[in-house]
């Protein structure tokens, strides 16, 4: 072997170590394969591998058998075993005070598993200080493709791609019947994982990303890597520190149960109760209703005096004397944690003597704290000068730290230095010497973690206040001058350390641009929190403008999320301030911001006002971005009004304005909303032709969710124009745009408009099918009015097909959520539908009723398109009842309506209505020549059908019924709709 270590020597290049077979097979290492090589003096040909480093293991090993947790380790086996056998998800927590044991339990689980199962286990161990998004599960992929900070970026990529390609592989092979969809799915991340891990991919998906896009495609792409782990064998995913999980980290678990509810996965979560003694639970089982998974709850309490006995005699080898016994009981009280600290706190201080049989006491009267803290700060004072002030340095950093990082603090205290002058052998040598004691261990040469968290939290307690203020300003301008390339994704350890720092000045900097950051990034839970500190820190005058910028952001992410009370109370604020202030820009803004929350909420008129004062405020400043934003608002506006002639001109001034700055994302979603105009005006051409215009600008610039948004819309034109082909089209463009970029929010939108045409086209089954799907992406995504949109289409199609119970309780269901959210369009909406379903079905007082209220909450938010169909439809169940003057009076305001908005069906609606109204006023001639004049310019076969039908019922003779019923035969065909289908009944029986 000497002679086989001298060739490999010889070849291996300056700073390169190469090994043979049997050195590759110590597993606390990293190898990769150079080659099979021949070598002078070997027979044989050697393969040969280079040492890359330390090998990634951050499992602790523990000594001696596990004791007094062996009924929560057989529970937890048993639970663990159904999980896997029943193929489901279980969710087992473990709940204790710091140093209870549950660490060693879990790791006591694995190994019994071990024996019984061949199984995936994954660690996602939480930030005990920062919390960062979705850092649990960025620890886990750090493991997973095997990066280290040992190695280059070009090493850490080859390692990635390295382990990409397996996994691709594998489910290239793989005949599971989900092979195709994880596959698929892992290629559409691929840039995705490896972003996550600071590995840039030129042109790729993530670069293409918006903020939320790059939120949302991280949960996709990290749940997609752990079903495909569940999907191979039974997976344990351990959830370390649950208490310190993040926001988004508990969104991503929520999608990844909803994904794995046929899977063995077992997501196992250690944690501490919180400040109030309450369980800190990581997932509302309540709310997921039938799909919460089985659940397993275990505490571990302090042991009883004999289980604390029998783990100090095995840990010593030995009986304990009775006094021994007392005494440590009385100590420890019977954590586990803090007796096995004082135990090596014991034999460190050569505090125990031999007698015989027993370990006793050396001094009877010795004093011991019964405080842990006091125990472990102890066994820190006895460490060396230099190793002891390496420890306190690190325990500042963080439970786990980087060695470049402590480097840099120890070398700027000019505590460590070595002959040369470096602190480099120095501090290896402490960090060397500390792991030996077992205060840290070792992840891979870079990078080490606190054996225990009470260690970490010890070291740092034990510091005076202002010690701990110049280390953590230490640490934050280590990190400022080692990641001074890459600091965006520091902000928040900036933000923390310089404000532990007290550096007011650079803590204000850092946690306005955290915010920044994480709004950026769509994570906005965090981004409400850095906001929440920003502004606790704010007091002076002179930092107003700081204050009013961030409280318009709090309101902003909090219409976001949802909160519109607590957005509105925010923007108010943010208004006191820029008042105060008299910053025009600012007070601009907030009227901007208060507008569009209002809007949302339907206040339409008080959204104008608010609107109209911003685009004042910045055309005065000349503010040309501001003025096209608020153009595009009001545009908006005047679309959900009906106002449709008024939102063409702010549209296209909002896009007029845009053009000054290039291209702007902005500016799709704003033609497309100008499409959706024209199409209401009843200038479909007009529509279609800014659409693809902006299409095309949207292709150069490889803007992929501008392309999904216009494609989706244009659909809706060509939909409403009843080019239904050229709607499916551009419906399945955007659907497989936005399945590309991982938006369900859009690709929820392209399968409910598919499914409308498929409606259309009489495929009910293929509709249905569709809405669900759409359903159950606008449930799983949160969206709350995505959900009634989507139950309110599932109604309507009940309804076509005459399953009239089915169609109320979708319709219901619509309405109740429309009104929890304040959506007054919608609620108009769900109220119209069911008065049809009413009037079908002839309960015309029903009817009236919920006509009633849809025209009260359309008056109320002013949609006059709305409103003027709820007026016809009121006036046709008059007409029914014969109660021909009150229709009349309905009729009259509805053609004023129609007149001003030009909308092509509401004039057909309001046309056949007046004629049907002379008719049954005894004027048939008129009701004739109305009707007639209408057929002549029939747009479609419906409203041609419709026409014969009236004209028949008209007296205009029986060849009107005939070519009705041949018409609405051809179409029931088509489409298979209860009109029609009563229709046909009622002619067929005239004949």
């Amino acid at each position: 072997r000497v002679n086989i270590a001298a060739r490999l020597m010889s070849r291996a290049a300056w700073s390169e170590v190469l090994v043979d077979e049997e050195v590759r097979k110590d597993r606390h290492y990293k190898f990769r394969h150079r080659g099979d090589f021949q070598y002078k003096g070997l027979k044989r040909s050697i393969p040969t591998y280079q040492l890359l480093g330390r090998e990634e293991d951050t499992r602790l090993s523990f000594d001696g058998q596990m004791v007094g947790r062996e009924e929560e380790l057989r529970r937890l086996l048993h639970f663990a075993r159904e999980v896997f056998r029943a193929r489901r998800p279980g969710l087992a927590y473990l709940f204790g005070e710091a140093g209870m044991g549950k660490t060693r339990l879990a790791f006591e689980l694995r190994e019994a598993l071990g024996k019984d199962f061949a199984f995936n286990w994954h660690t996602c161990q939480s930030d005990q200080i920062l919390r960062k998004p979705f850092n649990p599960f960025l620890h886990f992929l750090k493991n997973y493709f095997l990066q280290s900070a040992d190695y280059s970026e070009h090493q850490n990529r080859q390692w990635f791609d390295h382990r990409f390609k397996e996994l691709v592989n594998h489910w290239r092979r793989s005949r599971h019947p989900r092979a195709p969809q994880i596959l698929q799915e892992l290629l559409r991340t691929h840039s995705v994982l490896a972003a996550l891990l600071k590995l840039h991919t030129p042109n790729s998906l993530w670069e293409t990303l918006d903020g939320r896009g790059r939120y949302e495609n991280t949960i996709q792409a990290i749940a997609n890597l752990l079903i495909a782990e569940a999907l191979q064998q039974p997976l344990v995913l351990e959830l370390e520190d649950g208490h310190w999980f993040d926001d988004s980290s508990r969104h991503l678990l929520e999608h990844l149960l909803d994904q794995a509810q046929d899977l063995p996965l077992l997501l196992l979560v250690t944690s501490r109760y919180d400040d109030q003694g309450h369980k800190p639970y990581l997932l509302d089982l309540e709310k997921r209703g039938a799909t919460a998974p089985p659940l397993l709850e275990l505490e571990l309490h302090y042991w009883d005096k004999a289980t604390l006995v029998r783990y100090a005699e095995d840990r010593l080898g030995g009986a304990l004397s009775p006094e021994l016994q007392e005494l440590l009981h009385r100590t420890t009280g019977g954590n586990p944690f803090y007796t096995e600290q004082i135990l090596e706190y014991f034999k460190e201080s050569e505090l125990l003597s031999r007698e015989g049989h027993f370990w006793c006491i050396k001094d009877p009267n010795v004093r011991l704290s019964n405080s842990i803290q006091t125990v472990l700060t102890a066994r820190i004072d006895r460490l060396s000068t230099n190793v002891k002030e390496t420890v306190k340095a690190a325990a500042v950093i963080g439970r786990e730290f980087e060695v470049p990082i402590l480097s840099e603090v120890m070398t700027a205290q000019k505590a460590l230095t070595g002959a040369n002058g470096s602190a480099e052998a120095p501090l290896r040598e402490q960090i060397e010497q500390a792991e030996r004691v077992q205060i840290w261990m070792a992840q891979n040469e870079l990078r080490y973690i606190f054996k225990h968290s009470l260690l970490r939290e010890a070291v740092y307690e034990m510091q005076m206040r202002t010690r701990l203020r110049q280390l953590h300003q230490l640490i934050a301008q280590a990190i400022e001058k080692i990641y001074a390339q890459d600091l965006e994704s520091r902000y928040a350890d900036l933000a923390f350390h310089y404000s532990q720092a007290e550096n007011r000045e650079k803590a204000l900097e850092y946690l306005e641009k955290a915010a920044g950051y994480a709004i950026r990034n769509y994570q906005n839970g965090e981004a409400l929190g850095f906001l929440d500190q920003l502004l606790e820190l704010l007091n002076a005058e002179e930092e107003a403008p700081i204050a009013g910028r961030a409280l318009l952001q709090k309101g902003q992410v909090l219409e976001l999320v949802g909160s519109w009370e607590e957005a509105r109370r925010a923007y108010s604020q943010a208004f006191e301030r820029a008042r105060k202030l008299g910053d025009p820009l600012l007070l601009g803004r907030c009227h901007n911001s208060l507008g569009h929350l209002l809007m949302l909420q339907g206040s339409y008129e008080e959204a104008r006002t608010h609107f109209e004062k911003a685009a004042t405020l910045f055309q005065s400043n000349n503010d040309k971005r501001g003025m096209a934003v608020v153009s595009g608002n009001l545009g908006d506006l005047f679309f959900r009004q009906g106002h449709y002639k008024d939102a063409q001109l702010q549209f296209v001034k909002s896009l007029q304005l845009f053009q000054l700055f290039g291209h702007a994302p902005a500016t799709a979603p704003i033609v497309a909303n100008l499409g959706l105009t024209y199409m209401n005006l009843g200038k479909y051409e007009d529509g279609i032709r800014w659409q693809q215009s902006h299409l095309e600008i949207c292709r150069k610039e490889n803007d992929r969710i501008g392309m999904a948004t216009l494609y989706t819309h244009l659909g809706i034109v060509y939909f409403e124009k009843g080019d239904y082909d050229n709607a499916l089209e551009c419906y399945r463009q955007g659907l497989e745009l936005s399945t590309q970029l991982g938006n369900k929010l859009l690709t929820a939108i392209a399968l409910g408009s598919i499914g409308s045409v498929y409606q259309k086209k009489g495929d009910f089954a293929k509709a249905m099918d569709l809405f669900e799907q759409d359903l159950r992406l606008t449930r799983e995504l949160g969206d709350k009015q995505g959900v009634a949109i989507s139950l309110q289409l599932i109604g309507e199609l009940h309804s076509a097909q005459g399953k009239f119970d089915e169609a109320a309780e979708a319709m219901q269901q619509a309405l109740a959520l429309s009104r929890q959210l304040n959506y007054r369009k919608g609620i108009a909406k769900a109220l119209n539908a069911l008065g049809d379903l009413y009037f079908y079905q002839k309960d015309y007082a029903t009817s009236l009723k919920y006509y009633d209220q849809a025209i009260d909450v359309t008056r109320l938010i002013g949609n006059k398109l709305v409103l003027g169909f709820s007026l016809l439809e009121k006036a046709n169940v008059l007409l029914h009842l014969n109660e021909l003057e009150s229709a009349r009076r309905l009729l009259s305001e509805a053609e004023a309506i129609a007149r001003q908005l030009g909308n092509p069906d509401l004039l057909f609606e309001l046309e056949t209505l007046s004629a049907r109204l002379l008719a049954r006023q005894g004027r048939s001639r008129e009701a004739r020549q109305a009707l007639q004049h209408l057929l002549d310019e029939a747009r479609n076969p419906k409203e041609s059908a419709a026409l014969h039908y009236f004209l028949f019922q008209a007296g205009a003779g029986d060849h009107h019924r005939r070519e009705a019923l041949q018409r609405y035969q051809t179409l029931y065909q088509e489409t298979p709709d209860f009109l029609y289908r009563l229709r046909i009944e009622e002619l067929s029986s005239a004949s």
